[in-house]
C-alpha cells in the first residue's frame, strides 16, 4: 500500500515533467516517418530516418524497432545502398546487447565491423562500432578485451569535432567503467576526468550540451563513493540535480537518483535511500508506460537486507526474477536468486536456500552453454575463413603457374596478339583473386587474434581437436589444467592420445572420438582429482563435420563448477541433517508425552483410591501415599521446567546473553536450594571455587547447568558415604574449566556415549531409585554450545563421575 501511494504521488507530479519529453519522442517520429514515406523510402535519409524510428521505439516498442531495422535492410538491397548495412547491423546488435541476447548481439556487431571495413570509403568511419563491440565484452565481464575494443575506437576518433570529441569521452568513460569492475577505483577516475573534459571542450564549441556534463558527473559520483569520499559523492549529485532539465533521457534521470540512493545506503540512511530509490523506480516507470527496471529492483534488494527488512528483500527479488525472465537475463535471474538464498540462510529456511541453489546451478549450466555457443560461433567464423584461405591458397598457385606461361611466351608477343589478350584477361582475373587472397588473411588474422585473446582471457577451458587427434586449439586455463593433472607440459607436436600416457584416461579420450562419430552434441561431468583435491568440470562436447558429413574432429567447452557442486553437497547435507534431527525430535516428545502420562495418571489413580475409602487408611499410610504424591509431582514439576528450557533452545528463542559472572557465589546459592535433600542423604558437598573467579556465562543458563549436574551427582552418590566437589582449574588459553565431582555408582562405557542425546533418552535409576527426566544432560550440552562450549565426562563404574566444561575467563 505504502508503494502504490508513492507511485500515486510520483505519478501526479512526475507526468508533467516528462510531458514535455513525450511531445518531443512524438514529434519526432512524426518527422522521421514522413521522411521515409517520400520517394518510396529508398534515399539516403530515408535509410537513417528508419534506423532513428528504431532508436526512438526500442525502449517502448522493441518489436517495431526491429521492424524498422528490418525494413531499412530490405531498402538498401532495393536502392543498391548495401553500405548501410553496417549501422544496421551495429544497430540491431546494440538492441540485442541490451536485451542481454549476447550471442545474437556478436553476430551482429561482427558482421556490421566487416560491413564497415568493407565500405570505409563509402561511410562516414568512426569507432563506435568497436564501442558497441566493447560494450559486448564488458557485458559478458571480459573487461580486459572490453579495453582493448574501446583503445581500437580511439584510432579512429582523432579529430576536434564535435563527432570527433564526443567519441573521445565515450571510450574514455567506458574504459573508467571497465576499471571500477576490476577494482582500480584510481584508474577509473583518471578516466572519468578525462571523459568530462572532453565534454567540457564541447561546450566551449557553443554546444550547450548540459546533458553530457550531467552523465559524466553520475560516473564520478559512483567512483567517489566506491572511494568512501561522501562528501564529494554528495557535492556532485547535487550539482547534477540541477542539469536534470537539460536532457530528455530517462536513464539519466534514474541513474541520479540511483546513485544517490547507493551514497545513503553506505552512509547508513536508509529512509532517505528509499526515498530516493522510490523517485528512481517512479521516474522510470512514469516515463516508460509502468516499465520496471533490474538495477532499481537490486538496489531495493540490497537496501531492504542491509536493513534488515527480509521480508520486502524477498517480494523485491521476486519481481526482480520475474523482470530478468521477461528479458531473457540470465545473469540477473542469478543474482536475485543468489539474494534469496542469502536471505533465506539469514532466516535459517535451508530447504528454501537449498532450493535457490538448485536454480543458481541450472541458469549457470543455461549460461555456460550461452557462453560455449559464442566460442563455437567464433570456431566457425574461423573455421569457414580457414576453408576460404584454402581455396584462394589454390587460385594463387595457379596465378603462379599463368605467370610462368606469360614468361615462355614474351618472345612470342608480336605474333600472338590474341593469345596475349587471352592471357591479359587471365591476369586480371588472377589479380582481383589475389587481391582477395590477401583481404581473407587479413580478416583471417584479425579474427584469430580476437578468437586467441577471447579464449585465451577466460577461466573456461576450451579445446578443439582434429579427427585425427591433432590439436587445433588449445585455451590457457586448458594448458594449465593439463599441466596440473598430469604434471608435465603439452606438446603441440603430438597428437592428444600421444600426449597421454595413462591407458585409462587415454581410453577415455577415444571413447570421445569415437561419440563424435554418432552424436552431434552432448554434456557430461568430468570429476578430476588435482593435489588431493576433486575438482568438477562441467563438459559440452560438439562434433565438427565436412561438406559430406564426415567427422572433422570436435570442440570441447569445459567450466569448473566445483564450488556450485561443493554448496550442493553441503546444502544437502544440511536437509539430511535436519531432516534426522527433527525425526530425532518427534521421537523424544512421544517419550516425554508417555512420561507425563504415566507421572500424571499414577497420581491420580492414588488419589482415587483414597477417597473411595479414606477413612479405612492408616495415618502412616496416608503419609506414605502423600510421600509417593509428592515424589510423582516434583518429577512432573521438573520434567515440565526442563521440556520448557529444552524447547526454547530448540526453537533458537533462547539466545546466550554472555556476561561477567561471579562462579563461586552463583554455585553457594544453588547448592543451598540442595541442602534438604543432602541431609537426607547425608552427602557432604565442596565448593572450591574462589569468590573471585569471575567467568564469562549467561546467568540463566548457568544455573540451569549447575542444578542439572549437582541433581545428577546427588541422585548417583550413596547415602551416608556421599561426596561432591566443585572446582575450577584456570587455563593458559584464560579459561576454566569447572568440574562437578561425585563418589557415587559411576557409569557403564556403553552408555557414556549416549547421556548426552535427547532422543536417546537414558534414564538410570539413583542410588536410592530415584528417577529423572532423561534429558537434563542434553539440556546442560546444547546451553553449552550456545556459549561456545561443551560438556565431557572422565567415569568409572564403582568410582564415581567427574562432569566438566570450560568457560572463558572475564577481563578484569
Amino acid at each position: 500500500m505504502k508503494l502504490f501511494f508513492s507511485f500515486l504521488f510520483f505519478s501526479i507530479f512526475l507526468k508533467p515533467v516528462f510531458a514535455h519529453l513525450e511531445e518531443e519522442n512524438r514529434r519526432a517520429i512524426d518527422s522521421l516517418t514522413e521522411i521515409v514515406n517520400r520517394v518510396n523510402g529508398n534515399d539516403t535519409d530515408a535509410l537513417n530516418a528508419y534506423i532513428q524510428l528504431a532508436h526512438l521505439h526500442f525502449a517502448y516498442h522493441p518489436d517495431s524497432a526491429f521492424g524498422y531495422l528490418e525494413e531499412a535492410t530490405e531498402r538498401s538491397y532495393q536502392s543498391e545502398l548495401k553500405y548501410f548495412l553496417a549501422p544496421i547491423h551495429i544497430k540491431r546488435g546494440t538492441f540485442f546487447l541490451k536485451q542481454g541476447n549476447h550471442l545474437k548481439a556478436l553476430r551482429d556487431l561482427y558482421t556490421g565491423i566487416i560491413y564497415y571495413e568493407k565500405y570505409r570509403d563509402l561511410l562516414f568511419i568512426t569507432g563506435y562500432p568497436y564501442i558497441s563491440m566493447g560494450n559486448l565484452f564488458y557485458d559478458i565481464e571480459y573487461y580486459s578485451k572490453a579495453i582493448e575494443c574501446y583503445n581500437t575506437s580511439l584510432d579512429y576518433f582523432e579529430g576536434d569535432s564535435y563527432e570527433m570529441i564526443y567519441g573521445q569521452a565515450v571510450a574514455y568513460n567506458n574504459i573508467g567503467l571497465c576499471h571500477i569492475k576490476n577494482e582500480n577505483l584510481h584508474l577509473a577516475l583518471d578516466y572519468f576526468l578525462k571523459g568530462l573534459e572532453k565534454r567540457k571542450k564541447i561546450l566551449t564549441q557553443g554546444l550547450k550540451r548540459y546533458d553530457l556534463i550531467l552523465h559524466s558527473n553520475i560516473y564520478l559520483a559512483e567512483v567517489y563513493n566506491k572511494l568512501n569520499q561522501f562528501e564529494k559523492a554528495d557535492s556532485i549529485l547535487q550539482l547534477s540535480e540541477t542539469l536534470l532539465d537539460s536532457t530528455n533521457d530517462v536513464e539519466w534521470h534514474k541513474n541520479l537518483f540511483l546513485n544517490w540512493a547507493n551514497l545513503l545506503m553506505r552512509t547508513g540512511e536508509y529512509d532517505k535511500a528509499r526515498h530516493y530509490l522510490q523517485k528512481s523506480l517512479m521516474v522510470y516507470k512514469v516515463s516508460l508506460n509502468n516499465f520496471l527496471d533490474i538495477d532499481i529492483l537490486k538496489t531495493y534488494v540490497e537496501l531492504e537486507i542491509l536493513d534488515g527488512k527480509y521480508d520486502r528483500a524477498i517480494d523485491y527479488a521476486k519481481d526482480g526474477l520475474q523482470l530478468a525472465r521477461k528479458n531473457g537475463s540470465i545473469d540477473a535471474e542469478i543474482d536475485f536468486y543468489n539474494y534469496l538464498k542469502d536471505i533465506y540462510l539469514q532466516l535459517g529456511n535451508q530447504s528454501r536456500a537449498y532450493e535457490c541453489s538448485e536454480k543458481i546451478t541450472e541458469l549457470q549450466k543455461e549460461f555456460f552453454n550461452n557462453q560455449k555457443e559464442m566460442f563455437a560461433e567464433l570456431m566457425a567464423i574461423n573455421l569457414n575463413l580457414s576453408i576460404e584461405k584454402e581455396k584462394n591458397l589454390s587460385l594463387e598457385q595457379i596465378s603462379n603457374q599463368q605467370r610462368v606461361k606469360i614468361s615462355e611466351q614474351e618472345n612470342y608477343i608480336l605474333m600472338a596478339s590474341f593469345a596475349i589478350i587471352l592471357l591479359m584477361l587471365i591476369i586480371l582475373w588472377v589479380t582481383t583473386l589475389y587481391g582477395r587472397i590477401k583481404k581473407a588473411e587479413k580478416k583471417l588474422r584479425i579474427i584469430n587474434e580476437r578468437t586467441s585473446s577471447l579464449v585465451n582471457n577466460t577461466d573456461s577451458i576450451f579445446l578443439s581437436v582434429g579427427q585425427s587427434g591433432k590439436i587445433r586449439l588449445f585455451n590457457n586455463a586448458g594448458q594449465k589444467l593439463f599441466e596440473d593433472f598430469f604434471g608435465r607440459k603439452l606438446d603441440f607436436k603430438k597428437t592428444v592420445q600421444e600426449n597421454i600416457r595413462e591407458e585409462t584416461i587415454k581410453k577415455a579420450y577415444l571413447a570421445i572420438l569415437e561419440k563424435t562419430k554418432t552424436e552431434k552434441s552432448w554434456q557430461q561431468t568430468i570429476e578430476l582429482n588435482i593435489n588431493g583435491t576433486n575438482r568438477y568440470l562441467l563438459t559440452t562436447f560438439t562434433s565438427i563435420k565436412g561438406d559430406k558429413g564426415e567427422p572433422r574432429g570436435f570442440v570441447a567447452f569445459a567450466t569448473d563448477f566445483t564450488t556450485e557442486n561443493e554448496q550442493k553437497v553441503k546444502l544437502e547435507e544440511q536437509k539430511l541433517f535436519l531432516k534426522k534431527a527433527n525425526t530425532s525430535r518427534e521421537k523424544m516428545m512421544s517419550l516425554l508425552a508417555h512420561d507425563l502420562k504415566d507421572s500424571i495418571y499414577s497420581a491420580k489413580n492414588l488419589t482415587d483410591v483414597i477417597k473411595m475409602d479414606p477413612d479405612s487408611f492408616e495415618k502412616d499410610d496416608l503419609l506414605k501415599f502423600f510421600g509417593i504424591l509428592g515424589n510423582s509431582f516434583t518429577k512432573t514439576k521438573n520434567l515440565l521446567e526442563d521440556l520448557l528450557e529444552w524447547a526454547k533452545a530448540q526453537s533458537n528463542s533462547l539466545n546466550a546473553s554472555m556476561e561477567p559472572q561471579q562462579l563461586g557465589t552463583i554455585v553457594n546459592g544453588i547448592v543451598e536450594n540442595f541442602n534438604t535433600r543432602l541431609k537426607e542423604k547425608n552427602i557432604d558437598i565442596k565448593n572450591e571455587i574462589p569468590e573471585e573467579l569471575i567467568v564469562l556465562a549467561d546467568s540463566y543458563m548457568l544455573r540451569t547447568i549447575f542444578r542439572n549436574l549437582i541433581t545428577n551427582a546427588i541422585k548417583f552418590t550413596y547415602a551416608n558415604t556421599g561426596e561432591i566437589t566443585i572446582k575450577a582449574d584456570i587455563n593458559p588459553d584464560n579459561t576454566a574449566t569447572i568440574h562437578v565431582i561425585d563418589n557415587g555408582k559411576g557409569i557403564s562405557p556403553d552408555i557414556i556415549g549416549r547421556i548426552f542425546t535427547a532422543h536417546e533418552k537414558i534414564t538410570i535409576p539413583g542410588t536410592e531409585q530415584e528417577q529423572g527426566t532423561g534429558f537434563g544432560l542434553s539440556l546442560v550440552k546444547e546451553f553449552l554450545e550456545l556459549q561456545n562450549s561443551s560438556i565431557e565426562v572422565d567415569s568409572e563404574e564403582g568410582k564415581g563421575s567427574d562432569f566438566f566444561f570450560k568457560l572463558k575467563l572475564a577481563d578484569q
